[in-house]
C-alpha cells in the first residue's frame, strides 16, 4: 500500500548513493569509502526511495513496515517506516570497521527483513563512540542459558562489559491500541496507562549468568519508542530483575545522550566514560497516571 504523505513535509528526492556520498565531510571519510558501504547493501535497501524530510531536515529512506493490528483497522506510518539515512549510514560503518567478515555478511543479510531492518540497525549504536583503545567482540556465545548469545562485550585495562541490545516496540504499540479508539471519537486529553516495564526486559537474564560486577559488567541497552514511566522502571530494575545478572540498563536513540540506570553510581560514570553517553531524562516520564 503506497502512502501519500503531506507535501508540507516532503522536500527534495534522491538516492542513497546521492544521500551517502552527502555524509562523507561529516564523518571525515571518503567518497570512495561511502561508495563502498552502499555496495555492501541489500539490492532491496540500496533501491529504497529517499527523499528530504523538511520537518526534522534529515534526510529519509523508506524501508520499514507500518504497525497494522491495531484497533478499528488503523495503520501507524511513521519513523517506524521512513528511517534516517545517516543511521543507515553509521550503522554500516561501524559494523565495517568492527565485525569479522563471517559477522559481517549477516549483518547485512539481515537487514534485507523489513520487519526486523531498524533492530539489526540499532545493534550498532552502543559502538558508534567507543573508545579507540578497546576491543569490541560482537554476538558472545555461552554466557548465559543454552547457547543463547549477547550482542557485545568491550574489553580493555580494567574494562569488561557484556551486554545485549534491544529494540522495544510492544509499549509503543500497546499506547496505540488504547490511544486510536479516542481519537477516531474526536476526543481529547487522551492519558495511556504507564507502560509494564518487564515488556522491556524479555529474555535478557537468560543470557547472563551471575557474575559480580567488579570482574564482569553485565546489562542491557534498549531503545523503547515512548516514554517510560520513570518509577516503574527504576522500581522494577531496583526489585525484580537478578542483582548478580543485570547491573545497568541504558535507555537511548541515536542521539548522545541516555537514561541509564544501575547498581550504584560508579557504575554509571563508567558507562558514561566508555561509550561517552550525557546522562538525560528525555527517555522517561513522571506524568503517567
Amino acid at each position: 500500500m503506497k502512502i501519500q504523505l503531506p507535501d508540507a513535509i516532503v522536500g527534495d528526492k534522491s538516492t542513497l548513493y546521492e544521500a551517502f556520498i552527502g555524509l562523507v565531510t561529516k564523518y571525515g571519510d571518503q567518497k570512495a569509502y561511502a561508495i563502498e558501504l552502499l555496495k555492501l547493501l541489500p539490492q532491496s535497501v540500496k533501491e529504497a526511495p529517499v527523499w528530504f524530510d523538511k520537518l526534522t531536515n534529515m534526510w529519509r529512506y523508506e524501508y520499514g513496515l507500518p504497525f497494522d493490528r491495531l484497533p478499528q483497522q488503523t495503520m501507524v506510518v511513521g519513523t517506524n517506516v521512513y528511517l534516517p539515512v545517516h543511521e543507515l549510514y553509521v550503522a554500516v560503518r561501524i559494523a565495517d570497521k568492527l565485525l569479522t567478515r563471517g559477522q559481517l555478511l549477516n549483518f547485512l543479510q539481515r537487514l534485507s527483513d523489513r520487519g526486523k531492518h531498524s533492530d539489526v540497525l540499532f545493534e550498532m549504536r552502543p559502538m558508534r563512540d567507543i573508545k579507540a583503545n578497546l576491543r569490541t567482540h560482537y554476538e558472545i556465545l555461552g554466557r548465559g542459558i543454552g547457547n543463547t548469545t549477547c550482542d557485545w562485550q568491550v574489553t580493555g585495562t580494567l574494562v569488561n562489559v557484556l551486554f545485549d541490545v534491544k529494540n522495544r516496540n510492544k509499549s509503543f504499540v500497546e499506547h496505540l491500541k488504547q490511544i486510536i479508539p479516542t481519537l477516531n471519537s474526536s476526543a481529547t486529553n487522551i492519558l495511556p496507562t504507564a507502560p509494564n516495564p518487564e515488556d522491556l526486559f524479555k529474555s535478557v537474564e537468560n543470557k547472563l549468568n551471575e557474575r559480580c560486577y567488579l570482574a564482569q559488567l553485565q546489562g542491557v541497552w534498549i531503545h523503547s519508542r515512548i516514554k517510560e514511566d520513570e518509577d516503574k522502571l527504576t522500581f522494577y530494575f531496583k526489585n525484580s530483575l537478578n542483582k548478580k545478572k543485570v547491573h545497568f540498563v541504558i535507555l537511548s536513540d541515536w542521539q548522545d545522550d541516555a537514561f541509564i540506570l544501575a547498581r550504584n553510581s560508579i557504575i554509571v560514570k563508567v558507562l558514561k566514560r566508555i561509550f561517552r553517553l550525557t546522562e538525560s531524562s528525555r527517555f522517561v516520564s513522571q506524568q503517567y497516571a
